[in-house]
């Protein structure tokens, strides 16, 4: 499950970056939105092997 918090930390970390240092809620909720997605992805890949 490392693997997952690792890939996570590296999709969501530039998104928060770009919204900048002090980001509003909003954008916490797409980084959410965007962690969760990434978690399905990995779930659906895994389903497929």
């Amino acid at each position: 499950m490392s693997g997952v918090g690792t890939l996570v930390t590296i999709v969501v970390g530039p998104v928060i970056g770009l919204l900048g240092d002090t980001p509003p809620p909003g954008s916490f909720l797409v980084a959410g939105a965007i962690a969760i997605a990434g978690g399905l992805t990995v779930r659906l890949i895994r389903g497929v092997r």
